[in-house]
């Protein structure tokens, strides 16, 4: 039985060439070990990264520094708001007009731990404004709204945290150089003070939507309970998911969840691993309805968003995304999960063998007759680079190779196949 193995492996290396046969070793028994140690390594490759990144401090503030015109250019394009649509009443807008002719900048309100604001003009129509009784005061880093030339801002001050100084920094900048329009934009960053001051997302948390449908998530209101005090700090993380996932449904629709996880992808195509995926870090745009990401002084960027490494990272992030919001988009451990309790489509349902890549695989990927073999032994190379390239494939059948295309580097591929 070994010796028919070995020859039937044998007369399949010579027919298809060591190379794509090295392939195939690699997708059924090297890539699925791979996998199964690579979250221990993902785990202390970020510690490793964190100490590295501590030791060059200087030399990366250096570089945001040379880089901050370019930022502060950038940041022009993105959201803002001016003080006539924040939503003060009219006496009150025209004392903040009144005093911004004598001071360039003025504090609108203090940020308290649950994003309400403690206004010094009144209430603010649209926007979660509370009493100084309410109001708790943050763990971490001091938040402030501000009126700066008549557009309304967002101070952050970062104490002594270079860490969560860059990770903001870095990410808003990299963020914004995709286009993505849904992030706040950089108005002004002081190095010497560790603050970036960005553009003021007028609208409510989903947190606090969630809050005001009677779920019982915000700090405050965890502290008047004597019963949720009482609990451990993993116990009240899961409660506050439990309490959020029960009321999610009566806040938001799919659609908008929908668009979240887009968000968070963009984030994950250029490197960025968001790491906190929470509530709180939601803001529903009063006007338009349109979700932003706000909150980044977790994050971390990947050089290489194809990595392996990554991968684990953008699937926790995922796992994260899924838990909170009541999902279940797709992680290299629920496919995983379905392919080995043939939660999938038949193999006989289907017209080619499918790779998923790291190791997942469904039918015979030797076949290079369709699909995955055809593509690798034959497809793959016969065309040109495809980083960049748009794309028009004609005979489309169950889109196998146009997906390669993207995955190698194609900006875009539209194809066509006959309606049966």
């Amino acid at each position: 039985m070994i010796f028919r193995h070995i020859r039937k492996a044998v007369s399949f290396s010579y027919r298809l060439g060591i190379r794509y046969f090295l392939n195939m070793i690699s997708a059924y028994f090297v890539l699925p070990g791979i996998m199964a140690i690579l979250p221990l390594y993902a785990m202390v490759n970020r510690r490793l990264q964190s100490l590295t990144r501590r030791l060059s401090f200087n030399r990366e503030m250096a570089h945001w520094q040379s880089k901050k015109a370019e930022v502060l250019e950038l940041g022009k394009r993105g959201y803002s708001l001016h003080i006539d649509e924040i939503g003060l009443e009219e006496k009150e807008l025209k004392r903040l007009k009144e005093l911004m002719q004598y001071q360039t900048e003025v504090v609108i309100a203090d940020v308290d731990q649950d994003g309400g604001l403690l206004s010094y003009f009144g209430d603010i129509e649209g926007l979660p404004t509370i009493s100084r009784e309410e109001f708790l005061p943050r763990t971490r880093f001091s938040l402030k709204v501000c009126a700066l030339n008549y557009t309304i801002i967002l101070q952050k001050q970062y104490n002594d945290n270079k860490t969560a100084f860059l990770n903001e920094l870095s990410t808003l900048h990299n963020l914004a150089l995709t286009g993505c329009a849904d992030v706040p934009a950089i108005i002004d960053v002081d190095f010497d003070n560790l603050q970036i001051s960005t553009s003021f997302i007028a609208g409510y948390t989903v947190q606090e939507m969630l809050a005001q449908h009677g779920a019982l998530i915000r700090d405050r209101d965890i502290k008047r309970d004597m019963h949720l005090m009482s609990l451990t700090s993993k116990d009240r993380v899961r409660f506050y998911r439990e309490e959020g996932r029960r009321t999610l449904p009566s806040v938001i629709n799919s659609q908008l969840i929908d668009k979240v996880y887009l968000l968070m992808k963009k984030g994950h195509m250029v490197g960025i691993e968001l790491y906190e995926i929470k509530y709180g870090n939601v803001i529903v745009e009063k006007t338009t309805g349109k979700p932003f990401l706000i909150d980044f002084d977790s994050t971390r960027r990947y050089s290489n968003p194809r990595s392996k490494t990554f991968a684990i990272q953008r699937d926790r992030d995922t796992e994260k995304f899924n838990l909170f919001f009541n999902a279940d988009k797709l992680t290299y451990q629920r496919i995983k999960d379905r392919v080995a309790h043939n939660d999938i489509p038949s193999i006989d349902n289907l017209y080619t063998p499918v790779y998923f890549g790291y190791g997942l695989r469904i039918g015979n990927l030797w076949d290079v007759n369709v699909g995955y073999g055809r593509w690798h032994f034959i497809v793959k190379d016969c065309l040109p680079p495809l980083d960049g390239k748009r794309i028009l494939s004609l005979g489309t059948n169950c889109a196998f190779n146009e997906i390669q295309m993207l995955r190698y580097g194609a900006k875009e591929v539209i194809g066509f196949e006959i309606d049966e």
